[in-house]
This record gives C-alpha cells, structure tokens and sequence, in this order.
C-alpha cells in the first residue's frame, strides 16, 4: 500500500474507536487487506517503511524504459519522465506543499535525464508555464 498524502487520524470520543481515512486510491488494497479480519479477535498491526528499489529492479525498469523509447523513436528519459508524471508522486517542501517551477514550455522537460517535471495549467505572461516538481 502506497500512501498518496498524510493519512488523516482521529480519535472518536464516544468509544474507543479509531478513525483513520486514506486516499480514495488505497481503498481497494485496504478493504482487501481489512476484509479477512474477525469481530472478537487481537490484531497486531505493523506498519513499516518500504525499502528503495533493488538494483535489479532500478536495472530492469531503465531496461524497460529503454525498449519501449525504442519502439517510440524516442530517449528512454523522455519514457522514464512520461511515467514519472503518470504515476510519480509530488516534491513536497518543508511545510507539506508541492515545489513549483516557473520554466518556457518547449517541451525540454521531457529530456531532463535528473529532475523530473509535471505540466500545469497556470501560465505566466512572460510565456511561461509553471511545472510541478515530481
């Protein structure tokens, strides 16, 4: 399971309940996961940090990348940023907001084999564009 921003707890005070909400987008994997589980009985639930890719699979997703450019006549940095703005998840500064770049849009974006943009609507009059920082 994946979280897509800072799950929301609460304490309900007319018993000894928990309330605890998730992006709409974990529900499945969650009522999954919680379906299985019987009234009347203990549960320990441990909740741990996921590891970084292996190198295996940091080697096999750029091999990946580099098959499908292939196929799109295009760099495998240009596949690798598409995915990263399809399911890549927003820099958040210090206080939780997301980082926001002012830059022209001519498609450069795209090639950037480091940093890692997401188009947005909000253009600026010196025929910029504002990117999120993904």
């Amino acid at each position: 399971m994946i979280f897509l921003e800072q799950p929301n707890i609460e304490l309900l005070y007319k018993g000894t309940k928990v309330h605890i909400s998730f992006d709409k987008k974990d529900a499945a994997s969650i009522v999954k996961t919680f379906s299985n589980l019987k009234i009347g009985e203990e549960y320990d639930i441990d909740i741990k940090k996921r590891g970084k890719r292996s190198l295996n699979a940091n080697n096999y997703h750029w091999m990946l990348c580099e098959q499908i450019a292939k196929i799109l006549k295009t760099s495998k940095y240009e596949v690798h940023n598409q995915l990263m703005i399809d399911y890549g998840t927003d820099w958040l500064d210090e206080e939780g907001s997301p980082v926001y770049v002012l830059m022209k849009d001519n498609g450069s974006y795209m090639r950037k084999e480091t940093e890692h943009y997401r188009p947005t609507d909000a253009v600026e009059d010196r025929k910029c564009s504002y990117f999120q920082v993904t």
